[in-house]
């Protein structure tokens, strides 16, 4: 939760009860907490903040009957226990299910036909397997993977079909009597190969080409070995039960004892970031009534991070919870008022963090001017704007919770709607009468709260926009935008972008080569050691397909293979210590099956890296496989079990020396360019805004945001690479070249705000907004900025062009001569803000009033350029 990190005391130091004192009017904001607040000035444990204490925790104790973990634990023991507990659920689940295949008939109180049918079709250990490989930690994720495997059976399934159909028309049989490449055989491996690279090459998710893939190269040996027919219609429908059978099983997992719900889950991470923002907003506020406003600022910052971390929580949650809601018009209701209430809450975000480092970046010796004149003109107005606009989000966030809105709920909501917008209408004004009171001239004190202001406004304003919409749709006026459908997005696996990315093509053509290579190996055996006809290797590759996200990827192989080998050698021993027919046997093996898949399940679900849920689902897997056997059997046998584990060792050999000849670019290399073309995206973002000559704002922060998210995700793995040759990654500089950067691209969301200040549209910048940008004074200012954010652009390419290097030593000279500027950059400034001071103090306020706001916006977010600029100059001066 952010408020863990603001202060408590609100905006005026006369309320020291919490903002929830000041709005009365709802009823979901009055707390029970009557405790005085200290006078002490120091930081203190902060209140919710927008929304009351006692609402959040009646939320939780309304959930605690389904969810007793919530209401007990907290934070990281919260997280452990729930996914002990679903560990737990799993491997009992998977227990009960794969029992009549290791107990004898008439052990089970079923019949022996039903028994000895499951025995001999082998549905336990299918489905078993397919269980392993769809529960997850939600209902919504659950439906999600399930339908994933069944579009991946279903491709299988097809083309296998159609091929055969294909081939014995032709008369293509393959009854050869020896191995050998015959006419028939060699199409078989044309046409098996050709599918495989089809498979790959199509940007399927993930998930359906490994179930594609591990399932064709059964069929595909089975086709090729002499005397064998192919897979058989019952062979499949063998796997159509036991998939429709796991996936059965990993939604009774999740709903039992009680369901495990996405959409509860995204309803109150939504609680969170909502009552998360306007904790900021209050703490932001409070210190500018303090001497110590930097330090708190920087606490309110700090906090901020975790604001980001909740809404991608949110995002995530809301695409799990998609497979939930059909079920339900509340939740559908909950899920498409979150999808709208999003893109406000990101914006909100992106308005405070522009707010904290504009005042962050004010001259040392201006610092208290935040809180002269102009602070102490709005400081009421502040207050009641906030005050409105957070009950205003206190209503939406009990809607999102009920999931539904009455026509009475709307007009509350309209009623409330207004008092924020007359509030921010005060707010403004007032702004404008405390700028014009000393002749209308403008400081670097007095942006800072300028700015505020303007962002506080502008946060109330999108707030209003999204009640409106909320009302709307209870008047049955205009609905709430609908959900995605079941099948949008299909039409992604044909994206051109991706299906042609020089990246993706050599993924395709490494896996290519892996599987055509292992079915090679597995078809001609290797002596005594591996048989011919052999799938295991190909089968071991296919199961390491999903290697497009992030990484270290060696890691994470050693890490599968490693899951593999203890999995089948563990799973053997217990099975030879302690497997039997007996009774005390019996008993003995299944507990030892149910701690063995409780522990691996834990790996899966509670794993923070990549590497060791994938251990997890290998341990689970090979060990489920070699305990899942009839009592009867002689299952510990030391020649297979070598066989087994020297075909894992070729697998792995195998990667590694593919991987040596098809290199696919390193995590470092993969983060450091992600954020160099994050910087570059920015400069060019900069360049279009400050360009006269370009009327239109197309700013695109979301292919921005999505680079930094790539390259902060791929900087962590780049951390865990083996080092070979080249520079070590330099994790320190990395991470202070993200935050400048991070800052950057927070200026540019707020310098695109402002081009937009009454425009008219949404696209396009102003007419002021145009004509200031072109004068004299201000092309001066930003020649010198301009400068130095190409050659800072062009640093940042040569260092992480290999990875993690270092830049040239031209681009550090001229970067150091525009850093010796400062005083010709300090000249440039004070006559641009003397031209501001002249449009500022013009006698019509209301006429110069937008282009003031303007100003004061465009001037505030260049001292942070030139503060984060200068960063990046003294990162590259340390490299």
């Amino acid at each position: 939760h952010f408020g863990s990190s603001v202060p408590a005391q609100g905006w005026a130091s006369d309320r020291r009860r919490g903002p929830n004192k000041a709005m009365p009017t709802s009823p979901c904001n009055q707390s029970e907490d009557s405790s005085e607040g200290s006078e002490d000035d120091n930081l203190e444990e902060p209140s919710l903040g927008l929304l009351g204490g006692s609402r959040k925790q009646g939320i939780r104790a309304k959930r605690s009957s389904i969810d007793p973990w919530g209401s007990r634990f907290g934070g990281a023991a919260s997280s452990f226990v729930a996914d002990t507990e679903l560990a737990i659920r799993s491997a009992i689940m998977c227990v009960v299910f794969v029992s009549p295949l290791m107990l004898p008939v008439g052990d089970l109180p079923i019949s022996h036909s039903v028994h000895r049918m499951i025995k001999n079709l082998g549905i336990a250990q299918n489905g078993a397997m397919y269980f392993i490989f769809t529960i997850w930690k939600s209902v919504g994720s659950t439906l999600d993977l399930f339908r994933q495997n069944i579009i991946g059976l279903t491709i299988f399934a097809l083309h296998h079909y159609a091929v055969h159909f294909l081939l014995h028309h032709l008369g293509m049989n393959i009854e050869v009597n020896a191995p050998g490449l015959s006419f028939s055989a060699c199409t078989i491996w044309l046409e098996g190969a050709v599918f495989i690279f089809v498979t790959l090459w199509l940007n399927f998710n993930p998930n359906v080409a490994l179930w594609v893939v591990s399932l064709f190269v059964w069929a595909w040996m089975d086709d090729l070995e002499p005397g064998r027919e192919g897979q058989s219609l019952c062979t499949v429908l063998q796997n159509y039960v036991g998939m429709l059978l796991g996936g059965v099983l990993a939604l009774l997992a999740t709903l039992l004892p009680y369901p495990l719900m996405a959409i509860w889950k995204a309803r109150d991470a939504a609680q969170d970031v909502l009552a998360g923002l306007g904790s900021s907003w209050e703490g932001f506020q409070d210190s500018f009534q303090h001497e110590d406003a930097l330090v708190r600022m920087r606490f309110v910052l700090r906090g901020l991070r975790q604001v980001h971390g909740q809404l991608a929580a949110l995002e995530g949650l809301l695409a799990e919870a998609r497979w939930e809601v059909y079920f339900n018009c509340r939740w559908k209701w909950s899920h498409r008022a979150i999808a709208r209430c999003l893109p406000h809450m990101k914006r909100a975000d992106d308005q405070l963090a522009c707010a904290v480092l504009a005042c962050l970046e004010i001259p040392p010796g201006l610092q208290h001017a935040a809180a002269g004149h102009l602070a102490l003109a709005v400081r009421g107005p502040l207050e009641e704007c906030a005050a409105a606009t957070s009950g205003l989000l206190a209503m939406i966030a009990q809607a999102i919770d009920r999931g539904s809105m009455s026509e009475e709920d709307g007009e509350a909501m309209d009623e409330a709607v207004g008092r924020v917008e007359t509030a921010g209408e005060a707010l403004q004004a007032a702004r404008r009468r405390g700028a014009g009171a000393e002749g209308g001239a403008l400081d670097e004190g007095a942006m800072g709260v300028a700015v505020c202001c303007l962002e506080l406004a502008a946060f109330a304003e999108g707030t209003a926009d999204v009640a409106k919409d909320f009302a709307a749709d209870a008047g049955g006026e205009s609905p709430l935008p609908p959900m995605e459908g079941v099948f949008e997005g299909a039409g992604g696996t044909f994206d051109r972008q991706v299906l042609y990315d020089p990246q993706h093509l050599r993924w395709v053509l490494r896996f290519l080569v892996l599987i055509v290579v292992a079915q090679v190996i597995g078809y001609n055996g290797a002596g005594r050691l591996i048989p011919p006809f052999s799938v295991y290797i190909s089968n071991v590759i296919s199961v390491m397909l999903n290697q497009r996200g992030p990484g270290s990827e060696l890691l994470k192989d050693f890490a599968r293979i490693q899951g593999m080998i203890m999995g089948t050698v563990g799973g053997q021993f217990i099975n030879a210590f302690f497997g039997g027919c007996g009774a005390e046997k019996e008993a003995i093996m299944l507990s030892m099956l149910l701690v063995w898949m409780a522990f691996s399940f834990y790996l899966v679900f509670h794993s923070q890296e990549y590497s060791n849920m994938y251990f997890g689902y290998m341990l689970a897997e090979f060990g489920d496989f070699e305990m899942v056997v009839p009592c009867k059997k002689l299952t510990y046998d030391p020649d297979a079990m070598f066989a087994r584990v020297s075909c894992l060792i070729i697998s792995l050999v195998l990667l590694m020396l593919v991987s040596a000849v098809i290199r696919q670019p390193r995590a470092s290399q993969v983060a450091g360019s992600a954020l160099s073309g994050a910087f570059h995206d920015c400069r060019a973002a900069l360049e279009a805004l400050f360009d006269p000559e370009v009327a239109g704002v197309g700013v695109d922060l979301g292919a921005i945001d999505g680079a930094l998210a790539k390259a902060a995700t791929y900087g962590a793995e780049a951390t865990k690479e083996l080092q070979t040759w080249g520079p070590p990654w330099d994790q320190t500089r990395f991470e202070r070249t993200m935050l400048a950067t991070q800052s950057l691209r927070t200026g540019v969301a707020s310098l695109t705000r402002a081009a937009q200040l009454g425009a008219g549209g949404a696209s396009r910048k102003s007419r002021f907004f145009v004509q200031f940008t072109g004068l004299a004074d201000f092309r001066s200012l930003w020649a010198m900025q301009q400068q130095q954010l190409r050659l800072i652009d062009k640093m940042l390419a040569e260092i992480y062009q290999e990875g993690c290097g270092e830049p040239s030593p031209a681009t550090l000279g001229r970067l150091m001569e525009t850093g010796a500027h400062a005083a010709g950059w300090e000249e440039a400034r004070g006559k641009l803000l003397a031209r501001a001071t002249q449009i500022a103090s013009q006698d019509d306020r209301d006429l110069f009033a937008e282009e003031s706001e303007q100003v004061e916006m465009v001037l505030a977010v260049d001292r942070l350029l030139r503060g984060k600029l200068s960063d990046l100059r003294d990162i590259s001066m340390q490299s």
